[in-house]
């Protein structure tokens, strides 16, 4: 037999990045958007353009919040205990 060699790819190993968004910060941004847009356009359509403004502000704030919460902590959900772990030696050896 022949030893044959394939080159496998294997991605750029890097988060995608739109506008100093990285990963799934850039779904909270459309969706924070798309948030934004919606309850603008059904406030206008039921009051005037000043108070359609004030009340897009509340999901753009809390949208916004989330975002520079989510990227300071990183792109992945990460559980972070505080205190101290002790790890107790949980089998003896088989040969003493």
């Amino acid at each position: 037999m022949e030893n044959r060699e394939f080159n496998v790819y294997k991605g750029l190993q890097k988060p995608i990045v739109l506008f100093g968004l990285k990963g799934s910060n850039i779904a909270w941004a459309a969706g924070t958007i798309a948030a934004v847009a919606i309850v603008f356009i059904l406030a206008s359509s039921m009051t005037g353009t000043v108070p359609s403004i004030l009340a897009a502000l509340v999901p753009a704030a809390v949208g916004g919040y989330k975002i520079n919460y989510k990227a300071k902590n990183g792109l992945h959900e990460k559980k972070r205990h505080k205190g101290v772990i002790l790890v107790r030696k949980t089998m003896s050896p088989l040969v003493k």
